[in-house]
């Protein structure tokens, strides 16, 4: 009996059943042969291993396979494993082998290059494992919310010899809400990413870029995370790429999809492809984030001026975000601006909801109604929500 963090009480398959390995390696088989005949060779699989619920100290008698008289029957058989906790690792040992078998690597989540303990007072911890890294799995580490505590969880096991793919929900996940806008889909339980977070992770020096809590509020990297793991030479030769992930469980169509992805998806490319940023390096904080800013403003415009419009035209057009413009009213007079350059501005005063074709704003007006309005949109491209202010 368990209930999985999605909700879910069904959604785990039983690791004590051999037929759970036979189908394992039908599936593996079949994806090896579709890349052969494709011409291409499988590689490495991410056989996922997170999120397996696990017994909480407040009901150690319910959790996966405990109670399951298959499961049992194997703890009281094989030595290596003392309870249904250890389980996980059986399961990941076997498919493993598999793998190996047909010379694949394994890959999979965080949660396959660490052992979990727990303390003398039931509180769960994590420690590198060893037997799973002279195996040569391929940890991609997700779980590093700024604050939680495991920010460093990803140079921790580079620098032990895993190699590692950087998958930093603080940056990478897409499903992540790009602001705080209740009207703006995804989650926030990681923070808030948009094309910008994206474009800012620094892999080989995360400390580099300006860090925020999931609240947004900045944080102090010499005195908040002084004791934090960096990344050695020998262990940033074992970081061996980013990744961006995108949930599904709140896209809701092709649409929402696309929205999700761009532009986020180009502040991952470019980090992913392109050379190291100059600020990256800089020592000095102010210097630091105010060179960020001059090489963010020359990216913003790459994307305002090529990539958007590129992105109206590919596929019959992709459903990017546009943003809502930024609005302010200074001395009865009407400010807007846009996170990049090309969008053009239409607004209304009676608190009706402004269309392309209603006034346009090209430059700060004096203003006066009941509520103001205001648009950004591309030419022949999406358009954003209205941004409000109440007069």
């Amino acid at each position: 009996r368990y209930r999985s963090i999605q909700l879910y009480d069904d959604n785990v398959i039983c690791v004590c059943q051999e037929s759970t390995y036979r189908f394992l390696a039908k599936i593996t088989d079949e994806v090896v042969s579709m890349y052969e005949a494709a011409g291409l060779e499988l590689k490495n699989v991410h056989i996922g291993g997170d999120e397996v619920p696990h017994p909480s100290k407040e009901d150690l008698d319910h959790g996966a396979w405990k109670g399951s008289p298959k499961c049992n029957a194997l703890l009281e058989a094989d030595e290596d494993y003392n309870n249904s906790e250890e389980l996980f690792y059986y399961f990941v040992d076997r498919f493993s082998k598999i793998l190996e078998d047909r010379n694949i690597e394994t890959g999979g989540w965080e949660e396959i290059g660490l052992s979990k303990r727990y303390d003398e007072d039931g509180d769960l911890g994590v420690d590198l494992n060893s037997d799973f890294q002279e195996k040569g799995f391929t940890p991609y580490v997700w779980n590093t919310v700024w604050g939680w505590g495991d920010e460093d969880r990803g140079y921790k096991l580079a620098n032990a010899g895993f190699d590692v793919v950087l998958s930093n929900v603080s940056n990478n996940y897409f499903d992540l809400a790009y602001d705080t806008d209740p009207a703006d889909p995804g989650y926030y339980w990681g923070g808030f990413v948009d094309t910008k977070k994206t474009w800012e992770f620094a892999p080989l020096n995360v400390y580099a870029e300006p860090i925020t809590n999931r609240d947004g509020t900045s944080l102090n990297v010499a005195e908040d995370f002084k004791n934090h793991t960096r990344l050695t030479v020998k262990g940033a030769t074992n970081i061996k790429g980013i990744q961006g992930q995108l949930w599904t469980e709140t896209v809701k169509g092709n649409d929402m999809l696309e929205y999700y992805i761009f532009p986020k998806m180009l502040g991952l490319v470019e980090r992913a492809w392109g050379p190291a940023p100059n600020w990256v390096s800089i020592k000095d904080d102010s210097l630091r984030f105010q060179t960020l800013e001059k090489e963010w403003t020359v990216f913003a415009s790459r994307i305002g001026n090529f990539e958007l419009p590129r992105l109206t035209y590919m596929n019959g057009g992709v459903n990017y975000r546009v943003a809502p413009p930024g609005i302010e009213i200074i001395n009865g007079k009407l400010y807007v601006n846009s996170n990049y350059p090309g969008a053009v501005f239409t607004y209304t005063v009676d608190g009706s909801e402004p269309t392309r074709s209603s006034a346009k704003f090209t430059e700060p007006i004096s203003i006066s109604g009941k509520e103001v309005k205001v648009i950004a949109f591309y030419p022949n491209g999406k358009q954003s929500r209205a941004a409000v202010i109440k007069l």
